[in-house]
């Protein structure tokens, strides 16, 4: 079967919404059957490769400040284009001493807080942040421009109210260097591409009932909205994933810049979908993936197109309360022709088993290890991967 591959068009920067979608042999009204038709396109059987091993760890580095959870309600730190990057969820006032956008170099472990803040709001909800290749901070979420109680009870868990602007934010050292309106979409994830332009997945509330938009779009570094994919498959009470309004987890989805694609790890109405767009055409791909059983992914890195790990952990379910247990270590997605599936990676000759993959640095994974958690184990692990497999790689940052 043939990849299916389909590229959006939208109208000018005026308002950047979406007018028309041109797909191979389908079109608008028939997006399920689309859904269904690029579930499952071919890959050569080479793709199918042992994951490789990791080898004992020989170096390594502490980040005792970026693993401080509890405070400041600080995100889950994030290697993202050479720093750990984390950020304060939410944000009440300006210059509040312990809130902000949190960066450590992954080469020199120099930390540095950011402050932010927008002039008219009355609360900020930040969900996603990522450095650019020039090393400024992209943050993705949104803010509230009233300050009735009810509006900002309402706030965190409906961002489609007339008061709330959804934006992305680029800021240095300085801070504020541009503020991006997102309009309707509000954005959940993002990540910043190697050619400098940046990708956001999120949700069109205004648009939730009629199912009829993009969860993923992608934007020049200016902010000109450039394409839209991923369409909106859900059915009503049974949506693609969500975040910001409880009926989903942090662990639903995942969006990451690799050297040349761009990847959307998420759970769609019937299971998890791996989505990977090419960078210099456009062109995407999408697949079915084989969940792992009572795992739930922490975790994700992209290198080159097709090369994605991630991170896992247990999970169960009982009387409608969830349990998270230990992490189950490193896996690669395999590729065979008709279908994906997650590999474990050996853990190596120690019996330390690696956990939560924060992201890459350069030609390298950036993981945790053990299972006494970061705020007691702030140790953090670079482990190169060739050619398919993983070979020696521990930096020591003293």
């Amino acid at each position: 079967m043939k990849n299916c591959r389909y590229k959006p068009m939208i109208e000018p920067r005026s308002t950047g919404r979406i007018v028309k979608v041109a797909v191979e042999r389908q079109f608008f009204p028939m997006l399920t059957l689309v859904m269904a038709i690029c579930l499952t396109p071919s890959f050569s059987a080479s793709q199918s490769t042992s994951p490789g091993a990791f080898p004992s760890p020989a170096k390594t580095a502490t980040f005792p400040a970026d693993f401080k959870m509890g405070q400041s309600n600080a995100s889950f730190p994030v290697a993202s284009n050479g720093y750990l990057l984390s950020f304060s969820r939410s944000i009440q006032q300006a210059l509040e001493p312990t809130s902000g956008i949190f960066m450590s170099s992954l080469t020199t472990s120099q930390r540095s807080t950011i402050p932010f803040w927008v002039a008219s709001a009355s609360s900020i909800h930040l969900d996603a942040g990522a450095v650019t290749v020039g090393g400024n901070v992209l943050v993705a979420g949104s803010y509230l421009r009233s300050t009735s109680p009810q509006d900002l009870q309402n706030f965190h868990q409906n961002p489609s109210q007339p008061q709330v602007s959804n934006f992305v934010a680029e800021l240095n050292a300085s801070g504020l260097v541009s503020m991006h309106d997102l309009q309707g979409f509000t954005p959940e994830r993002i990540c910043s591409a190697s050619d400098k332009s940046f990708w956001v997945l999120g949700q069109q509330w205004p648009l939730e009932q009629s199912r009829k938009y993009f969860l993923l779009q992608h934007y020049s570094s200016s902010g000109t909205l450039i394409q839209a994919y991923l369409p909106h498959i859900g059915k009503p009470d049974s949506p693609d994933y969500r975040i910001r309004n409880g009926r989903g987890s942090h662990d639903a989805a995942f969006l990451i810049c690799g050297d040349n694609s761009v990847g959307v790890f998420l759970q769609r109405t019937g299971g998890y979908v791996w989505a990977e767009i090419d960078l210099s055409g456009g062109n995407q791909e999408i697949r079915k993936v084989t969940a792992l059983p009572q795992a739930v992914p922490t975790g994700m890195a992209l290198f080159s197109r097709g090369t994605v790990y991630a991170s896992f952990r247990a999970v169960s379910h009982k009387d409608g309360a969830t349990s998270y247990g230990a992490p189950l270590g490193i896996y690669k997605l395999n590729m065979s022709q008709n279908q994906a599936f997650w590999q474990a990676v050996p853990g190596g000759s120690d019996a330390t088993p690696n956990s939560t993959l924060l992201g890459r640095h350069d030609g390298y994974l950036v993981h945790l290890k053990g299972t006494a958690g970061p705020v007691k184990d702030p140790t953090v692990y670079w482990t190169q991967v060739v050619q398919n497999s993983v070979t020696s790689a521990v930096r020591n940052q003293k």
